[in-house]
């Protein structure tokens, strides 16, 4: 099994304002503390390196109210086009498998 690489581990990234964000390659741990009262959308593509994790946390506690849809584009989540965190305070972390799909770990 590959050793689990988190890009930029240390340094969490905040979407503090808007209803979409893109995670970047360079992500690790980005936090959601938006306080747009609506549903919002994080956009992911396929990972560069198998075992490359991202973490995404609801920080607003508002998800439940207001979900946050993570978004695959040319790839999938647990083989899904998409995850829905629908409940506030929800943490997720997602690993690239070195192939096609972020497996919800």
């Amino acid at each position: 099994m590959p050793a689990l690489h988190y890009a930029s581990q240390n340094t969490p990234r905040y979407v503090s304002s808007g209803v979409i964000d893109y995670v970047s390659q360079n992500d690790g741990l980005i936090i959601w503390y938006s306080s747009t009262s609506a549903n919002k959308s994080e956009n992911i593509t396929a990972g560069s390196i198998a075992g490359q994790t991202v973490i995404l946390k609801d920080g607003q506690g508002t998800a439940g109210t207001y979900p946050i849809t993570i978004a695959a584009s040319g790839c999938t989540i647990d083989h899904k086009p998409s995850y829905s965190m629908n409940q506030n305070d929800v943490c997720v972390a997602l690993t690239w498998d070195g192939s096609t799909n972020w497996c919800i770990t």
